[in-house]
């Protein structure tokens, strides 16, 4: 018989104790470990919860998962969580959420997900307690259990204060139904938390020093042996070594981003290989940071600017001493650097793929010139460079007051000479096939963006409203206003109750698509 899985994971859980406040390393934790697989080190995969529980769940850096955090749809195309591949060979899969985003952005990776409140229906996007989350796994879930089956609970730690005991109260309900002799058992958190006696002051998900990094895993499964890791693993380690107990095997997804292996070779004492990478946000988002770990040292790379971190964590684990520019270190920085190099490649291409697709449906055939009306990234522009190429597209037109980086990414050798400065004058005297208009937050276009849209109208270009940064889904009252303002003479719309029918009417007639 096939084995069950139940993973029970609690939110924002360091990897040791402290006496300050509740998110310790749990006492369940420990008293499972005893006789299992007990994990010290587990870097976790990002420093926030959406990132991180995705990483772990498809054994892919969530960076390959979507462009920005609204954004977030896994990709379901390209990469298989665990939970699908499981359904795919006979498994229930069930799972519950305390966070209510989690919830929402974490549906197309998971199967059945509980998203009603038990008690009231108003409380349904609200953030549920631990006590919320035992009376959906009594009253809901387990009857609906049956071999083989998949559960993962995510506790909360947000203000509780007794985590491990709920979590024990959960275990002991699913040992009371005879659910454990025949499981794999996963007990891990997402992500560490800032230490106070550290002194972090940013959100969790901007911290990146060990204690928000750090997280305790215990495994275990029937005939388990005890044993204790001390050696850093990585939190995407964990899909693979659970495919490996259930003897469905592992598919190597993306080499250029590091395979991800069993953690069961690492009881037989062979050596972890391959360096240990965390992301703090996705590819189109600002600030963004690699972390990658091997050896004892901890290389932090701040995407898109010259900034670079190096510490030695074994001389140095508060990391006060950076030696990014220490002679001594040079032939390591220059490893990582190539890892950052070629992994940023693969991250590009898989998202350039994914676009070329929608893209694909939405601008009319032969179109040779598109131009691009709104502000996006410098990272994004990227992505969009490359969609084109594959697209066959010969001029891309692009604002330089909307975007300021344009020339520097006009004189890359690889977009060979694809981009154009779109101005007025281009918009009068360049034959357009398609504009692609993006939307930003900002939902007052400049008088010279309207300009533009207003002269590409007149001479019949092919409109696409798509929000391509995010899921495809434009944000509702953006792309009407863009829309109006090509159509319908440089129209302003001032509250969203005016000219209701117009906008109705413009997504109609637009090829506006999900």
């Amino acid at each position: 018989m096939n084995r069950n899985v139940i993973w029970l994971c609690a939110d924002g859980i360091r990897n040791y104790c402290s006496a300050i406040d509740n998110r310790n390393r749990l006492q369940i934790m420990d008293s499972v470990g005893k006789h299992s697989l007990y994990f010290k080190k587990v870097v976790c995969a990002a420093p926030s919860t959406l990132m991180s529980v995705s990483a772990m769940m498809t054994g892919v850096p969530a960076v390959c998962l979507a462009r920005t955090y609204k954004a977030f749809d896994c990709q379901n195309s390209q990469f298989i969580s665990l939970a699908k591949l499981l359904e795919k060979n006979g498994y229930m899969t069930f799972s519950i959420l305390w966070y209510p985003y989690a919830r929402t952005y974490l549906s197309p990776i998971f199967g059945y997900m509980h998203r009603k409140h038990p008690r009231q229906s108003s409380k349904d996007h609200e953030r549920w307690d631990n006590d919320t989350i035992n009376e959906i796994l009594r009253e809901h879930i387990l009857e609906k259990l049956r071999e083989p089956f998949f559960l993962f609970i995510l506790y909360r730690s947000e203000y509780e204060t007794n985590v491990s005991e709920k979590v024990s109260q959960g275990l002991q309900m699913l040992q009371t139904k005879g659910l454990l002799e025949n499981t794999v058992l996963v007990l891990n958190s997402d992500h560490g938390f800032p230490d106070p006696m550290w002194g972090a002051k940013l959100k969790h998900e901007s911290v990146l020093t060990e204690d928000n990094l750090l997280t305790p895993l215990v495994i275990s499964y029937p005939g388990c042996p005890p044993h204790i890791v001390e050696e850093r693993v990585s939190a995407m380690d964990i899909m693979p070594t659970i495919l490996d107990l259930l003897n469905l095997g592992i598919e190597p997804f993306l080499p250029d981003l590091g395979v991800r292996s069993s953690l069961l070779s690492l009881v037989n004492h062979q050596p972890y290989e391959g360096a240990i990478r965390t992301d703090s946000r996705f590819i189109c988002q600002e600030f963004r940071t690699v972390v990658l770990q091997a050896h004892n040292l901890k290389y932090i790379n701040w995407i898109d600017t010259p900034k670079e971190e190096l510490y030695d964590l074994a001389a140095d684990p508060s990391e006060t001493h950076n030696l990014a520019d220490s002679r001594d270190h040079e032939e390591q920085i220059a490893a990582f650097r190539k890892d950052i190099s070629l992994s940023e490649a693969a991250i590009v291409t898989i998202h350039a793929g994914v676009l070329k697709d929608r893209l694909e449906r939405l601008l009319p055939t032969g179109c040779q010139t598109v131009a691009v009306l709104g502000c996006i990234s410098k990272k994004f522009a990227k992505v969009l460079v490359l969609v084109f190429q594959r697209l066959g597209i010969k001029t891309l037109l692009m604002s330089q007051n909307q975007n300021p980086y344009l020339a520097e990414l006009a004189a890359e050798t690889y977009t060979k000479g694809l981009i154009r400065t779109l101005t007025e004058a281009a918009c009068d005297d360049q034959k357009v096939d398609a504009a692609l208009v993006i939307p930003d937050e900002n939902p007052i276009l400049s008088y010279r963006l309207r300009r533009m849209a207003f002269s590409l109208q007149a001479k019949r270009t092919h409109f696409v409203g798509y929000n391509l940064e995010t899921k495809g889904i434009p944000q509702f009252w953006l792309i009407p206003l863009i829309g109006l303002v090509a159509q319908e003479g440089l129209k302003v719309l001032k509250t969203p109750k005016v000219a209701f029918r117009s906008i109705l009417r413009f997504i109609r007639k637009s090829r506006i698509y999900q």
